[in-house]
């Protein structure tokens, strides 16, 4: 045999095991894959000890490393099994959520279509905290492509998370309003076409806390016909929206609510707070004599948020008389810092009013710039916004100065959106500590919203 014709042997050779060894490794892939799959199969947490979840946990995570270290197999093996759970209509959310996250780690945004499809038809309750992160993950991004996941999430107000921080549990709303706040202003059309078309009571409701809080004005419409919904946890939730959207034309529906005295009548008391009108007052004063703590503690809180002269008398003859000790509580943390109930029966008309003059300037000052107080710009505005975006807090060192009114006395509604993008890198911190800077940001939302009519 001669040298060329061994070098061709040789050559063959190598193809050969070079073949093999593409062949062997994967079919051993396959099978370590298909262990992965069936350790995510059907579990059900319910019946776990917690040594069993401990345990179960850390098999959960060794599988989710042998699928995310496939590539592209450990998606196709791990669709393929979402496809045939389908097909045979086999109930397994744990794995289909469970799968969801790892699509979402493998794919990014180019799985989301998939994902969603996963959620629309799986209750959450097998663990919504993979639904959540996922969603907060995708919200992130702010790419129009996972917005179908960010709908999906909205029929949802069973889950919790919860925050070590402060070892608190947040339910529903706060939720969706983590998740969807997290995409920014962007994200406002798509809830309002889910506010108008969705025939889901949650979903209906979910959409509605984002966009009152948005002030997103052409909402409005639907939230008045939802105010006169059959559905009373929907008929609630849009009586409390009129309230913070306060527009003029609705003033009259909340009136008469706060008249009629039926099962809503809380819901019309709260909105009276968040409307924020003296005209209000002498439809508030007679509910006072409520029973119901809940109604009574908000009346008190809505003549105070919106004094008149008659209001304050109205608070401080029941101070006198009330036996509550929570209502006195409360008289004692509003009333006490302002004037002696006891000397008050012996003020001249003038010395009441002056009373009331001071808690509406005392107001005015968180939202009007005094003669003292530093000045902006709408230019240093922006800059202000480009800032706290990156540092994701509003209460940085830099414009730590900064209150309410500075921001009120150069901005108009057009600027919402951009604090709502504010808003939303607010949330990426993910922690219970955004919610009082996230609350500022919503009550300068909702004086500017509603400057467009008031």
């Amino acid at each position: 045999m001669n040298k060329l014709a061994i070098k061709k042997i040789i050559i063959s050779l190598l193809f050969v095991l070079i073949s093999l060894v593409q062949i062997f490794p994967q079919e051993a892939g396959n099978d370590e894959l298909d262990s992965a799959i069936k350790i995510l199969r059907k579990i059900d947490e319910n019946t776990l000890t917690n040594e069993d979840k401990k345990n179960k946990s850390i098999e959960i995570d060794k599988a989710w490393e042998i699928i995310k270290s496939s590539g592209d197999a450990g998606l196709k093996r791990l669709k393929k099994e979402l496809d045939e759970i389908e097909k045979t209509k086999e109930s397994d959310d744990f794995f289909k959520l469970n799968a969801s996250v790892l699509l979402w780690k493998m794919g990014n945004v180019s799985e989301a279509a998939a994902i969603s499809k996963i959620w629309n038809s799986t209750s959450f309750r097998a663990n919504y905290r993979y639904v959540f992160y996922s969603a907060f993950d995708a919200a992130s991004t702010q790419n129009d492509k996972v917005i179908p996941m960010l709908k999906a999430v909205l029929k949802d107000n069973s889950g919790r998370i919860y925050f070590p921080q402060h070892s608190m549990n947040f339910s529903w709303p706060l939720t969706v309003e983590f998740i969807w706040g997290a995409f920014g202003h962007k994200g406002l059309p798509a809830l309002f076409d889910v506010l108008k078309n969705s025939k889901n009571d949650i979903e209906i409701m979910s959409a509605m806390h984002i966009l009152v809080n948005a002030q997103y004005l052409e909402a409005l419409p639907r939230i008045r016909e939802l105010a006169s919904s059959k559905n009373a946890e929907v008929r609630n939730f849009a009586i409390k929206g009129l309230g913070i959207f306060g527009h003029p034309a609705d003033s009259a529906f909340i009136i008469k609510g706060l008249k009629s005295k039926d099962a809503d009548l809380y819901s019309y008391v709260w909105a009276s707070y968040e409307y924020d009108d003296p005209k209000i007052s002498p439809y508030l004063i007679p509910l006072l004599n409520q029973e119901d703590y809940n109604i009574k503690s908000e009346v008190i809180y809505a003549l105070y948020n919106a004094v008149t002269l008659e209001g304050l008398e109205a608070l401080v003859n029941d101070y006198k008389n009330t036996k509550d000790e929570k209502i006195l509580k409360i008289y004692k943390k509003f009333l006490d810092p302002v004037l002696d109930y006891i000397k008050y029966e012996e003020m001249i008309a003038e010395e009441k009013q002056e009373i009331v003059s001071r808690l509406i300037d005392y107001k005015k000052g968180n939202y009007i710039l005094s003669d003292e107080d530093k000045k902006i710009t709408h230019d240093d505005f922006i800059e202000m916004s480009k800032d706290w975006i990156k540092e994701k807090r509003i209460t940085g060192e830099q414009y730590k100065w900064v209150q309410d009114r500075h921001v009120l006395s150069v901005t108009s509604a057009k600027d919402i959106n951009l604090l709502l993008d504010v808003k939303a890198s607010i949330y990426l911190r993910l922690s219970d500590e955004c919610l009082d800077e996230t609350r500022t940001i919503d009550n300068v939302i909702k004086i500017l919203g509603r400057r467009r009519y008031r």
